[in-house]
């Protein structure tokens, strides 16, 4: 499609700008109200400026033999344009000044242009206060007599095209007040729509427009010598008169004063007394018993003593169990160890030994235990006993790992 573009705008610009030939108009868009009424064919026109069409909200009425515009319209805003390409003079529109319907044709390009005719009932006023836009409405009858309307309603266009409702409320006989906050620069749009009494189901509109310059600070050139003194002496700054700024230091620190703020130490004090006076009424009306703090401080030193006392007995019993076990684990080691081997083979009988059997001697009574050893065996306790079997214990491995 590249081929198509490049030769389509050569096409345009080889032509020429302005175009003298006699042609017919021909009307594109009857529809509208400028066209109404008027007698086909138009009468010819000598010659044109060579335009094209523009696109988007933009129509086209009449156009040449070629197709190129002639008359168009445009919606811009709440304003409307038009264009005519050629003339209105002798020059190329000769057979238009003595036609009937060229009066006609242009009032209704007027009219159609002009501001359209609204309602006289209500006056709106626009107050604009750097960002902020207050809407003040007037209601009255032609007499001078306040209207009380039924129904009031209004909403504002942005720039972006954007439609946000306005809130109005009455402020008085009459007249109604509201606003709106304006993003950015621009033309704002306010469309009003009120009823008046004694018209039931019939609304009027009325639109106004405002514009939004840049940002308020731009609009002051100069500076404000006034507002800058009084907040030097204020704040404890200087004032400077130098021309040249390099002259000023103005990094100079000299006699400036940092500020300090004093804060009020009432709420601190308050919740100080609060304290003091909790405490007050604790000392004064709780009693405190310190013996038997003291007796719960003693009984919980004890249970600690005998706590520690059953954690080294429980301790002494795992040993115990450890060692047992141990003690278990070699002698099934070297009963496992023991292996007995066959010798060399032997032919021819045994030699008898003659057995003796000899009497059996009874055992002596074991003899009892004298009194002070029994007596010093009740005296020991049962930790004394456990480190007694610990220690033979361990006798008896040692002279176990000597043989």
């Amino acid at each position: 499609q590249l081929p198509q573009i490049f030769i389509k705008e050569a096409q345009v610009v080889r032509r020429a700008l302005i175009v003298e030939e006699t042609f017919t108009p021909e009307i594109i868009y009857s529809l509208g109200d400028i066209t109404r009424g008027l007698s086909i064919p138009l009468p010819e026109l000598d010659g044109y400026v060579l335009t094209g069409p523009k696109g988007g909200l933009n129509q086209i009425v009449l156009t040449s033999s070629q197709g190129d515009p002639v008359f168009a319209t445009c919606q811009a805003g709440l304003g409307r344009c038009v264009a005519f390409t050629s003339s209105i003079d002798s020059r190329w529109a000769s057979k238009w000044l003595g036609w009937g319907g060229f009066p006609r044709f242009w009032e209704q390009v007027v009219r159609w242009a002009a501001k359209p005719a609204q309602s006289s009932d209500c006056e709106v006023f626009l107050d604009v206060q750097g960002r902020q836009v207050k809407v003040n409405v007037e209601a009255a009858d032609p007499n001078g007599n306040f209207l009380q309307l039924t129904n009031i309603s209004a909403q504002v266009i942005s720039p972006d095209v954007s439609i946000k409702p306005v809130e109005l409320t009455q402020v008085g006989p009459g007249q109604y007040r509201g606003g709106f906050q304006a993003g950015g620069s621009g033309s704002y749009i306010v469309n009003l729509v009120y009823g008046k009494p004694g018209e039931p189901g019939k609304n009027h509109m009325i639109n106004t427009t405002v514009s939004i310059p840049f940002a308020p600070e731009f609009r002051d050139l100069t500076d404000n010598d006034a507002l800058l003194n009084e907040v030097s002496a204020i704040t404890g700054g200087r004032s400077i008169t130098v021309p040249d700024p390099n002259q000023a230091n103005l990094f100079d620190r000299t006699g400036v004063k940092f500020p300090e703020t004093q804060l009020p130490m009432n709420r601190l004090l308050m919740m100080m007394w609060l304290g003091v006076f909790l405490l007050d009424v604790a000392v004064r009306r709780v009693a405190v018993d310190f013996k038997a703090i003291w007796r719960k401080a003693a009984q919980r030193m004890k249970r600690k003593s005998k706590r520690k006392e059953d954690e080294n007995l429980e301790r002494l019993m795992q040993k115990r169990k450890q060692v047992s076990a141990q003690l278990k684990s070699r002698s099934d080691k070297s009963v496992a160890a023991r292996r007995y081997e066959a010798g060399e083979e032997f032919s021819g009988e045994l030699p008898l030994e003659k057995i003796v059997v000899e009497p059996k001697v009874p055992e002596k009574p074991a003899e009892k235990a004298e009194p002070l050893e029994a007596a010093k065996q009740k005296e020991e306790s049962h930790i004394d006993k456990l480190l007694k079997a610990k220690r033979k214990i361990s006798d008896k491995q040692q002279g176990t790992d000597k043989k």
